[in-house]
């Protein structure tokens, strides 16, 4: 019994941990998104003004 309780638990961890790594993972290419989405955004504005 105490072998399987090992297992799971080993398990368990490492699919937290691979959670947690991809979920950082996403959170820093979303927030690089994010931050280009902006930019670009506001360049397109200055060029509009600049057009006017």
């Amino acid at each position: 019994m105490s072998d399987w309780i090992t297992i799971w638990s080993i398990l368990l961890a490492g699919g937290i941990g691979i959670y947690t790594v991809m979920a950082i993972f996403v959170a820093i290419g979303g927030a690089k998104d994010i931050r280009k989405l902006f930019r670009s955004m506001d360049k397109k504005k200055r060029d509009k003004e600049k057009d006017s």
